[in-house]
């Protein structure tokens, strides 16, 4: 009789050990998950963001040489010009509006547009930011004047087959057609957003985080603990409690050859919900064999 209930003893604490070495197991197992998700949800926004903006950025080049050639050659004139931004930014459905400013103050833009009398293009970013960097020249989100739509600025200098400057040429491009930010993200608690070198958010599923006319919002501003996870290396992740009491698994990765950074969003509490699921599974699976082993122990010691 002892050495039989010595087993009944020895399996149930096995057992026991069993259990507690897989809720452990399962726990370790979701969180090595939840930061693998973490990590592919950046790397295929980044992946999204870059196919997408080398198109536009094609599209722009292409048109470009078009119109350096044709204003050049004498091909193209003012008229012309007009007429072609029209065609083109009717048959490019990203495109809400292009425009060619030239050095004399001439402004030429496709949905015929009539700039307000204070405006002057050579202290917009569009303008003076492709003459510096003499390069094609994205800007940070801003409301279009003419569409009132979010956009960014695409814009590239046009030169002279000698190198001398002739104008710029640039178009805005809708915002949402770079990347979708679906606000079902949210509510599945993995979600990723777009900020720029000065933290700045630049898209985010949350719409009350999106830039206004009154500018970008900065994230460290609005929440202070994401700077614990800027401070880390790219794609690490780390564990911060934001200010509305969430806990996320969070990180960040840069976009190449732009300034913005993709931030991962992980949220704690979907990670709990799924690691007490497989608990719960699992206990249910181990106690229906104890059970088993109980009743067959019992019918033994009966013997």
């Amino acid at each position: 009789m002892k050495n039989k209930q010595r087993m009944i003893f020895g399996s149930t604490a096995i057992v026991i050990i069993l259990i507690l070495t897989r809720l452990a197991s399962i726990r370790q197992t979701h969180i090595d998950r939840a930061q693998g998700i973490t990590l592919h949800n950046a790397r295929l926004a980044i992946s999204d963001l870059s196919v997408n903006m080398t198109e536009m950025y094609t599209l722009i080049n292409a048109l470009s040489i078009q119109y350096e050639m044709g204003l050049e050659l004498g091909r193209i004139d003012i008229e012309a010009l007009q007429e072609y931004l029209d065609l083109q930014s009717q048959n490019s459905k990203p495109v809400k509006v292009m425009y060619v400013g030239f050095p004399d103050g001439t402004l030429i833009v496709s949905n015929d547009w009539q700039p307000p009398q204070d405006y002057n293009m050579f202290e917009r970013s569009w303008y003076s930011q492709a003459i510096e960097l003499n390069e094609l020249y994205i800007s940070d989100p801003f409301t279009d004047l003419s569409t009132h739509d979010l956009v960014v600025s695409v814009s590239i200098p046009l030169h002279f087959t000698n190198g001398d400057f002739m104008g710029v040429f640039g178009a805005n491009i809708y915002l949402y057609n770079f990347i979708d930010l679906d606000m079902t993200q949210i509510e599945t608690g993995k979600y990723i957003f777009i900020i720029n070198e000065n933290n700045d958010i630049i898209m985010h599923p949350k719409l009350h985080f999106m830039s206004t006319e009154n500018g970008l919002p900065n994230l460290i501003d609005i929440d202070p603990a994401y700077q614990e996870v800027l401070d880390q290396y790219p794609a690490e992740i780390a564990h911060i409690e934001t200010k509305e009491g969430y806990r996320l698994l969070s990180m960040y990765m840069d976009v190449p050859n732009t300034n913005y950074k993709v931030v991962s969003n992980y949220l704690s509490s979907t990670l709990i919900y799924e690691v007490l699921d497989e608990i719960w599974t699992n206990i249910a699976i181990i106690s229906g064999i104890v059970f088993i082993i109980l009743i067959t122990f019992k019918e033994a010691l009966w013997k």
